[in-house]
């Protein structure tokens, strides 16, 4: 039950440093024994205090868009809100976003997480901070724990924010499960009343990563990453992206390329013929721009499609003779395969992921002289599941005024090393999957993988005089239980 009058239990200094809105407001509720619901009535702004109904968004912790600045002030001696505004700040708000809006959204759930996630230890004084939330983060910066997203007791998640159904009470679960556990024989705000300077200690990288050189913040911006990447899939995430920042070429797994400076404004003889004949001084001079134009596209389509063509030649090559060296028999019984029999994982993962990235009708037309099936659209042909590439090539295309009279080296340097990194890891994928599919007796055209997305960070902007990046990450697996049942007759 709330207090009956607007008189509440709080101390400024119970806030520790880089604490989360969520913990702060959780002490809170212990402190006056009030409910959600309660927070909202008395600090929500007039449009939402006052509805029937308080819907879930109502209860965001990010922005917190339903909270009174003023009145939270005055209550818990700071505004929560610009306080947690300017955390936030300084830990995404440097980060690309140009690339996500129109395809995440919203753009900052790339970087933050929609679930709680948190150390033990830190909830065990009922402390929560805001890096618990970041992406980038896998274990807590004061503990060095790792992370986690549920009740160890009963696998509950929490989501986060101000509401959350599955406590029963603040810092419990509805399991029952005690996360904060302070000394009962100490009351609670003795203990919130401790200076606990270690929140104050933060890691390196971490440290690093808040106190940014303005040159440092410049080559974020210029920074680009597959929209859906899953950074939970990759742990060393932060240290990736100040690797990039730092432009360091000497950490072990890192990989790094750059082009020349003046790749964007390399032309062949045969590009300037292009645009020469393709304009009004050409062959089409009676002709409108806009025809013209479309023109110059459907040439430079079918370019690409062959540079596409090609680059999947390269990857397949190098798969063969790698991973598949001591399998091309298995593939040759895969492609004649009459319905019964064993089959190789190995020659299974290289036909459905060739049969899949190149659109055949089936899986014997692979490395056998067959036709892909083509778009038959005005746009560039990319792999099935990359459709990322298209938001890539929207990016690109706005940095440029004409990207039929661009130069197209710059576009194929960063293009073939995006494509590359990409059907490595789809092949990656479908290998792992491959004793599944087979168990299940069956290829399935638009698989469902998890982890779809390869890392890679490429660097580059609108200025005509600067070099293009690429960085990737080494991603080294196993696949020693993948047995194939042709070894005996190698």
């Amino acid at each position: 039950m709330s207090p009956p009058k607007d008189v509440y239990t709080w101390r400024a200094n119970w806030i520790k440093p880089y604490e989360s809105p969520w913990s702060i407001f959780e002490k809170f509720k212990i402190a006056n024994e009030v409910l959600d619901l309660d927070i909202i009535r008395k600090f929500g702004i007039d449009e939402v205090k006052n509805l029937r109904v308080i819907r879930p968004s109502h209860y965001d912790l990010v922005k917190m868009f339903s909270l009174n600045e003023q009145l939270i002030k005055d209550v818990f001696g700071i505004d929560l809100v610009q306080r947690n505004r300017k955390n936030l700040d300084e830990l995404i708000r440097l980060l690309p976003q140009d690339h996500l809006l129109g395809v995440v959204s919203p753009w900052e759930s790339v970087y933050l997480r929609e679930k709680l996630y948190f150390c033990v230890q830190c909830l065990e004084q009922g402390y929560h901070s805001i890096f618990h939330q970041f992406k980038l983060l896998h274990h807590c910066p004061f503990h060095n724990k790792k992370l986690i997203q549920c009740c160890p007791e009963c696998g509950s998640e929490y989501d986060y924010s101000l509401s959350n159904k599955m406590f029963d009470s603040p810092f419990i679960c509805s399991c029952g499960h005690e996360y904060c556990q302070i000394n009962q024989d100490q009351l609670f705000y003795d203990s919130w009343n401790q200076p606990q300077e270690h929140y104050n200690t933060l890691p390196p990288e971490l440290l690093q990563w808040l106190t940014l050189t303005n040159h440092q913040k410049s080559r974020l911006k210029k920074m680009y990453f597959i929209p859906q990447t899953d950074f939970e899939k990759h742990p060393n995430s932060l240290i990736n992206f100040l690797t990039v920042t730092n432009k360091a070429n000497n950490i072990p797994g890192h990989n790094f390329v750059e082009s020349s400076k003046s790749i964007k404004t390399i032309r062949s003889f045969e590009e300037k013929k292009f645009a020469f004949k393709y304009s009004k001084k050409g062959d089409f001079s009676n002709l409108n721009e806009f025809y013209i134009k479309k023109a110059r596209f459907d040439i430079l389509q079918k370019e690409f499609y062959q540079n596409y063509k090609r680059i999947i030649a390269g990857v397949s090559k190098h798969i063969r003779q790698t991973i598949l060296a001591e399998h091309k028999s298995c593939l040759y019984e895969l492609k004649n395969f009459k319905g019964r029999g064993p089959i190789c994982s190995y020659a299974y993962a290289y036909i459905a992921w060739r049969r899949t990235i190149q659109n055949f009708d089936h899986f014997s037309l692979v490395d056998n002289m067959g036709r892909p099936k083509r778009l038959n659209k005005p746009i560039f042909e990319f792999p099935s599941s990359a459709y990322f590439l298209y938001d890539l090539y929207d990016q690109w295309n706005n940095q440029i005024d004409d990207i039929t009279l661009s130069s197209r080296a710059a576009t194929k340097w960063l293009l073939n090393r995006i494509l590359d990194q990409f059907l490595l890891k789809w092949f990656d994928n479908w290998l792992q999957h491959s004793k599944e599919f087979i168990s299940e007796g069956i290829m399935p055209a638009v698989p469902q993988f998890e982890d779809k997305y390869p890392l890679f960070i490429a660097v580059f902007s609108n200025e005509s005089n600067e070099e293009l990046e690429f960085h990737w990450w080494d991603d080294k697996r196993e696949y020693n239980e993948l047995a194939c049942p042709f070894s005996n007759n190698k």
